[in-house]
């Protein structure tokens, strides 16, 4: 989990341009601040990838940051279909690294039973 978070987070700082022309709509990505945004989350992504990978996860680690990530789902569906920023290309690559971080979770908090 750490290593995929850490790569995306380095992606998307090194480069906010690809990563704004895949996931988000005219003229949206114009904006300067979307670039500025997209950096930040990169470097937040990245940050985590780091702490995910000296870690050491319990059982309720890996349970809290499921239960984190079930919230995404629902700003994915609204950016995209209730206050289109998203492309659907944006929601759906988003949607399914979700979808497998909340994997890793379970898969984590299962191999962790006493």
């Amino acid at each position: 989990m750490g290593t995929a978070y850490l790569t995306l987070g380095l992606a998307t700082m090194a480069l906010p341009d690809l990563m704004i022309d895949i996931s988000v709509q005219d003229p949206s990505q114009s904006n300067g601040l979307t670039r500025l945004i997209f950096q930040c989350f990169g470097l937040q992504a990245s940050l985590f990838g780091l702490l995910a990978l000296v870690s050491r996860f319990t059982r309720s680690t890996y349970l809290a940051i499921g239960a984190a990530i079930l919230p995404v789902f629902v700003f994915d569906y609204w950016f995209y279909a209730v206050d289109p920023v998203l492309t659907l290309a944006g929601s759906l690559i988003d949607a399914i690294f979700n979808v497998v971080f909340i994997a890793m979770c379970w898969l984590g908090w299962r191999g962790l039973e006493k």
